[in-house]
């Protein structure tokens, strides 16, 4: 089971260092957590002290990547391609294809080498299994978030309502790939897991679920609103 192990685990340790790269949502490492992530929205512009590193609007798709020469903003990302232009970056669209594949990667791997470990109880078996997985529910998460991400920007640049449709179906993915995620974890992870007083700090993954639904809830809400606004056409 080791070679399907170590392909495993290749593909899924790069998930949070991919993310920390390209998407820069806060300077201070203690207010950034990937791996247990505080709920950035989408939709609203958040007050929270978690995300007072950002310019205004503090949405998601206006993060800063901690690399800006090489990977390009969601919102710039969308405005450009509005534009029928290309950014000399990698794209946000980049990033989340690059995690679906990753976690797609790890997934196949680690499924083989479930088949082919002697014992798939043993502790430290499980110990790689359950981190990869972890890992890998981040990665889906995250992919399917940026491009809801990039969706929400081209529907307040175009006005065109089927963005938001695709947006929310992205998100919805997204949240459901986290929950299922979470719920998993749930027995082999204690209810806080803590390296600070600060909520962003401390927790669980099924702690962040109800702000990711109430972001998702926001982008319906504008959905009911803007039915019947026309043009509608297929945005990607």
């Amino acid at each position: 089971a080791g070679e399907a192990l170590g392909v495993a685990l290749a593909n899924s340790s790069r998930v949070v260092h991919l993310m920390t790269t390209a998407h820069g949502e806060a300077t201070d490492c203690t207010r950034y957590w990937p791996e247990i992530y505080m709920n950035m929205p989408i939709v609203t512009e958040s007050d929270d002290i978690t995300f007072r590193d950002n310019f205004p609007p503090r949405i998601f798709g206006n993060v800063s990547p901690h690399d800006p020469q090489i990977f390009g903003k969601m919102n710039d990302f969308a405005a450009s391609l509005l534009k029928g232009e290309t950014e000399a970056k990698y794209s946000p669209l980049n990033v989340a294809q690059w995690l679906e594949d990753l976690a797609d990667t790890a997934t196949r791997n680690l499924t083989l080498a479930e088949s082919r470990v002697a014992d798939a109880g043993d502790a430290e078996f499980r110990r790689f299994y359950h981190d990869i997985k972890i890992q890998c529910g981040l990665a889906r998460f995250f992919s399917g978030k940026i491009r809801a991400g990039v969706l929400w920007h081209l529907y307040q640049e175009s006005d065109d309502a089927t963005a938001i449709v695709e947006a929310i179906t992205h998100y919805t993915a997204a949240r459901d790939a986290w929950a299922a995620m979470a719920e998993e974890a749930q027995a082999v992870y204690v209810s806080d897991v803590s390296f600070g007083i600060w909520a962003v700090e401390r927790g669980h993954w099924m702690d962040r679920i109800p702000a990711m639904n109430a972001d998702i809830a926001d982008m319906e809400k504008e959905l009911s609103e803007a039915i019947g606004i026309a043009p509608q056409k297929d945005v990607i």
